[in-house]
């Protein structure tokens, strides 16, 4: 139910909500999000099969308030949305760099969401950040996936790496670290809980200046 807007280079952007409106934009942005990561999975089974290249997708999903229409002049214009919000969005896509994640929303994204859709998804914190060119940090989250389909021993170890957060953030590096080892020995896989540990075995040697307040500065882009 979404409008794709346009392809630039090997990047979709669409957006919800416009120009119909619909109450539950936020939740239908992070459905087609999990819709498209299992057609990738598919995809790369296949092309897996057939000796191909394999594709990896990274999305970032973000709500606010945006201008939309058609913008440009009279003679050439496109129907898009502009502002900061739009902006957050690009930058929470490469997020997912950091934390070997596939999907990336905002605070704002995953309120939203669970407001219309209360028990459909599995969000889990990945930071207080401060994203590439904006100054005041936001909450970032990881679509994990449906909460029927996620896991037993991958939402045990979003526990596990939620105790390792609350840690962190705290200033307490060294416990942390072993929250996030045992993360990873539940879930080998779990991307957030192995940047973490890599965070925590820095700081632990360098620790971060006393104003840090626990906010994480991206590094991709």
């Amino acid at each position: 139910g979404g409008t794709l807007d346009k392809f630039s280079g090997d990047a979709v952007m669409a957006e919800w909500n416009a120009p119909v409106a619909q109450a539950d934009h936020a939740a239908r942005a992070c459905e087609t999000a999990l819709l498209m990561m299992a057609e990738v999975k598919r995809l790369r089974e296949k092309w897996h099969g057939e000796r191909k290249l394999l594709l990896n997708v990274r999305i970032g999903v973000n709500t606010g308030e945006m201008v939309v229409g058609n913008l440009g002049s009279r003679e050439i214009f496109d129907y898009t949305v502009i502002g900061d919000e739009v902006n957050v969005a690009a930058r929470l896509e490469p997020l997912n760099k950091d934390f070997h994640t596939n999907i990336a929303v905002s605070g704002s994204t995953r309120d939203e969401a669970l407001m219309h859709r209360p028990s459909k998804f599995v969000f889990r914190r990945l930071a207080r950040v401060a994203l590439k060119g904006r100054t005041a940090p936001l909450d970032a989250y990881e679509l994990v996936g449906l909460r029927d389909s996620v896991e037993a021993e991958r939402m045990e170890a979003i526990g596990t790496y939620g105790q390792g957060l609350d840690l962190f953030l705290e200033g307490r590096f060294s416990e942390a670290k072993k929250s996030f080892e045992r993360a990873i020995e539940r879930y080998p896989g779990d991307g957030p809980s192995r940047n973490y540990m890599e965070l925590c075995a820095s700081y632990e040697e360098n620790p971060p200046p006393p104003d840090w307040g626990g906010v994480y500065v991206q590094r991709s882009k």
